[in-house]
């Protein structure tokens, strides 16, 4: 794909094509085989928790949900509150879904169905997150789990979404192999992944230039900052940005994470 030079030409999206999640996660399972030969035959599986919504404090908003980094990286699943199951026997994916409320369906629109996730997301099979431990037990007789624990070398802080379910104590845990196979694995990126970072790399450098071509004296800080994200939403449909934008003039311009706050 490519990113627009001109915004009169209109806009142009990027697909996601579910199949380059498909890929990462055979890599995935084959590299983590090699590490750990002994996983093969030894009814095992490797399961990941993804990120849940945040309440804004004590009011009825929520932030805007962003996945957690290492579950997106395998089943690019946009929906808070689900699992993902590797059978390292059988090389299978399973997507375990919320089982959404009435409730919910009046506030936030249609539920969807468990063949609709599992057409979308190119899984092998799909559950509710409340039939994790029987699944789990009955379907695929799993005995040990690998989950995901780790510290994030940049940051310093230690991963949050470590899998746990009522039961989980019947099964051998293991918290140590799986973050450092994933965090190499995504150190090497698929040429699916590589088209969509030339996408975005390519909407971020024309952002860039549309700002330095608007700024004028007397322009506010605002200004600039409101030009590059109307222009990447726009033109390219990102509505979320991996950081806050970092727009300062004059002397914030010496602050490395100026605007923050």
């Amino acid at each position: 794909g490519r990113a627009l030079a001109d915004p009169a030409e209109g806009y142009e999206l990027f697909p996601i094509d579910f199949s380059m999640h498909v890929q990462i996660r055979q890599n995935v399972v084959q590299r983590f085989l090699q590490t750990h030969p002994e996983a093969q035959n030894s009814a095992a599986a490797i399961l990941l928790h993804g990120g849940v919504e945040l309440d804004r404090y004590d009011t009825d908003i929520q932030y805007n949900f962003h996945q957690e980094s290492f579950f997106q990286y395998l089943f690019g699943v946009r929906e808070p509150g689900c699992a993902g199951l590797l059978d390292l026997a059988t090389r299978r994916a399973v997507l375990f879904v919320p089982r959404l409320s009435d409730e919910w369906e009046l506030w936030c629109g249609d539920r969807k169905p468990l063949a609709y996730f599992k057409a979308h997301y190119k899984v092998d099979e799909v559950y509710y997150v409340d039939e994790l431990a029987a699944v789990l037990a009955d379907k695929l007789k799993a005995k040990k789990l690998f989950v995901l624990h780790g510290r994030n070398s940049d940051s310093g802080l230690e991963t949050t979404t470590t899998s746990t379910f009522e039961g989980i104590d019947q099964y051998e845990v293991d918290r140590q192999a799986l973050h450092p196979v994933l965090a190499e694995s995504r150190v090497i990126k698929t040429e699916k992944e590589m088209e969509l970072l030339r996408f975005v790399n390519k909407l971020s450098s024309r952002a860039h230039v549309n700002v330095m071509k608007s700024i004028r004296p007397g322009k506010m800080e605002f200004h600039a900052e409101s030009d590059f994200l109307h222009y990447v939403y726009s033109n390219g449909g990102a509505r979320f940005h991996a950081y806050t934008c970092i727009c300062g003039s004059g002397h914030n311009a010496s602050a490395l994470h100026y605007g923050h706050a």
